[in-house]
């Protein structure tokens, strides 16, 4: 393609957009898709939450940490919320340990880390509210996986 037919396609994709723009709900199936594509990841269990367990009776802070546990047939997660004010950090482990990106997914965001060489990770959850943990590309450990998700 030379520049000629770039510039007459930029023309005839503005006339498109004038004359027949895209509707709202074709771009909403558009993002559900989108998010449909994780539908292979495997769903690791919640096996633990110190919250259902009532642990934090024990405990004077107004907002103790939770302890969770995730696993699935290759990969475990063990994880720590820990509110610090308006921040909450989350720190954990998978075993067995690999590098691996982590992200923490959000309704609105995705923030992304990574494993370290034993599999340790500390995040920041941007906001307060519902998230889960999806590991896209630990191949090495059965494929992607995702946890349920959590709220804080």
């Amino acid at each position: 393609m030379d520049d000629d037919d770039d510039e007459l396609i930029g023309e005839l994709s503005q006339a498109a957009e004038l004359a027949d723009p895209v509707p709202p709900y074709l771009v909403d199936a558009g993002i559900a898709a989108y998010t449909f594509r994780t539908i292979d990841a495997e769903l690791a269990a919640l096996v633990f939450d110190s919250a259902a367990a009532g642990s934090d009776q024990l405990v004077r802070s107004e907002r103790p940490a939770r302890m969770l546990s995730f696993e699935t047939a290759d990969l475990s997660i063990e994880l720590e919320i820990i509110p610090q004010g308006e921040i909450i950090h989350l720190v954990g482990q998978i075993l067995p340990p690999a590098v691996v990106q982590i992200d923490v997914r959000q309704p609105d965001l995705v923030s992304t880390g990574s494993t370290d060489g034993l599999g340790r990770f500390s995040l920041i959850l941007p906001t307060p509210g519902p998230f889960q943990l999806s590991l896209p590309y630990a191949a090495a450990h059965g494929g992607a996986m995702v946890t349920e998700w959590i709220s804080v």
